[in-house]
């Protein structure tokens, strides 16, 4: 498929995320997984910091879509850098990371963790999230529960497998559809909150990985691993939630996030995405890493000066 602003909300959500990620290949991969979650989180304090000013302006809430469209970047990144086979860089790193890692990609991760339900009330299409009026205490984790919540959404994965949404922009609409009333009653400081918390939550499951409490049981990091992956796509879909909420506040018409990547990241011109600097489809700009003994001794010898 043609790779344009008309249709890029029509591609598979791996490709979208894959063609999103390749354009800063060549640096990513000299990132570490901590690198590249720290932007992720700088910019999810962006949004935030736009919504806490108060009164959502015209100014703020196209700062808020630049860093929707920024945060997107760098979760695919992350999700990328995650399943590669050793989910290590280039760059020096603890031997460690990695077991730091994922086993799908993008678009099975989200379907293991929502296959055309709600993952607590069990709610499926056409009903829409009853976990309010059932009182479901989400938010009330224990350990036990969720992983068999992560286990038994899997089952159910894979046997529906065949339903799971062709294009990113089905995505927005599933998850938009099965939340739809909880989303409307939520107001956009109160998905923000959200949108931290679970990024908090993929930051502690990121270093659950390798730091353990005494001895390591079997299945034990295999479990770690499944919340992990729950924790990423509960990210993914609390963004596709605040975007379903500018939308619709009417502050936004037919507001998609494959939109607003596309605003920022996309060219028609050049039928795919390319760096906003040096507006190459893979990003040529220079930028300096400290990694070499050298820079590393100047940079320190530097941080002494008075």
């Amino acid at each position: 498929m043609e790779c344009i602003g008309a249709t890029v909300g029509q591609l598979q959500l791996d490709k979208f995320a894959d063609a999103i990620s390749s354009v800063y290949e060549n640096h990513d991969r000299r990132r570490s997984i901590w690198d590249v979650w720290c932007h992720a989180l700088h910019h999810a304090a962006a949004i935030a910091e736009e919504v806490r000013k108060g009164a959502l302006r015209p100014a703020q809430l196209s700062k808020i879509r630049q860093e929707v469209a920024d945060l997107t970047l760098w979760l695919v990144t992350a999700v990328s850098k995650l399943q590669r086979e050793h989910a290590v860089s280039e760059t020096a790193e603890l031997p460690r990371d990695a077991v730091v890692r994922i086993s799908v990609p993008m678009a099975r991760l989200m379907w293991n963790r929502y296959p055309g339900i709600c993952p607590w009330c069990q709610s499926a299409l056409p009903d829409v999230c009853k976990c309010d009026a059932m009182e479901i205490p989400r938010r009330r984790k224990v350990k036990e529960t969720e992983h068999q919540r992560a286990v038994e959404t899997r089952r159910l994965a894979t046997e529906n497998l065949s339903a799971m949404p062709g294009s990113i922009d089905g995505w927005q609409q599933m998850l938009g559809d099965i939340y739809r009333v909880t989303i409307e009653k939520a107001t956009i400081e109160n998905i923000v909150l959200h949108l931290l918390e679970e990024m908090g939550e993929v930051s502690d499951a990121l270093i659950r990985m390798y730091s353990y409490g005494g001895s390591i049981p079997v299945g034990e990091p295999r479990a770690r691993q499944m919340r992990l992956e729950d924790g990423l796509a509960d990210t993914a879909s609390v963004l596709f939630g605040l975007v379903e909420r500018l939308h619709m506040d009417k502050k936004d018409i037919s507001l998609k996030l494959s939109g607003l990547v596309w605003s920022k990241y996309g060219s028609d011109e050049l039928k795919g995405f390319h760096c906003r600097h040096c507006t190459q489809k893979v990003c040529q700009c220079q930028i300096t890493l400290i990694e070499s003994t050298e820079l590393i001794r100047n940079t320190l010898k530097d941080l002494t000066r008075t």
